[in-house]
Order: structure tokens, then C-alpha cells, then sequence
């Protein structure tokens, strides 16, 4: 699922922008602020239950926070 989403995303990304007409600028702002919170909230999720049976620990990692640092190539502050 989520390679799939990744291969849309890069669709998404070459668009030509300055091929949209003003009223579909404003669907796709739209429908991909929407989309972006569906994701934010399936990453709280994930996050949560990392941390909840801490599968964070299956390769040494010692908290959900580190893990996810370290696979999401995050800062501490993200």
C-alpha cells in the first residue's frame, strides 16, 4: 500500500503546474491538504502503536521516538 502511494505521489509531483487552470489549482490544494491529514493521521497511529508494543525494540532501538527518528530520517525536534 504504501509503495503505491509513493508511485502516486511522484505522479503528483511532475504535474505542470502551470498547465491547471486557477479552479483546478484550488481542487488539487484542496483534495491534497485532505489527503495530508488522512496521512498525518495514519503516521500518529503507526506512531502510537510502535510505541504501545514496543516493536521499536526488535532491532535495538530503546523508544518509538528513536526508531522513528532513525527510519524516517528525522531531526529529535520532528
Amino acid at each position: 500500500m504504501v509503495a503505491s502511494v509513493g508511485r502516486e505521489v511522484a505522479r503528483l509531483q511532475s504535474v505542470e503546474l502551470d498547465s491547471l487552470s486557477a479552479e483546478e489549482v484550488l481542487v488539487v490544494v484542496r483534495d491534497l491538504e485532505v489527503v495530508r491529514r488522512r496521512l498525518d493521521h495514519a503516521t500518529d497511529r503507526l506512531a502510537g502503536h510502535v510505541d504501545r508494543t514496543g516493536a521499536y525494540g526488535v532491532d535495538g532501538h530503546r523508544s518509538a521516538k528513536a526508531v522513528l527518528c532513525h527510519l524516517g530520517r528525522l531531526s529529535g525536534a520532528d
